[in-house]
């Protein structure tokens, strides 16, 4: 498995502001940067899981 060390942090965030692809892929990515949840629960996840104000 493919991790990054703490020091690629800056420039992956500044790669990823600059990501062309699809919104969600992008959307995905910062979730599970700012939560540490893992890809699967996030894919698997429903909406009733989640609390929103």
């Amino acid at each position: 498995m493919v991790a990054l060390k703490p020091e690629e942090l800056p420039e992956f965030l500044l790669r990823l502001d600059d990501y062309q692809g699809h919104r969600l892929t992008y959307l995905g990515m910062r979730f599970v940067i700012y939560t540490f949840a893992r890809t699967r629960n996030l894919r698997e996840a429903d909406w009733k899981e989640f609390y929103l104000l």
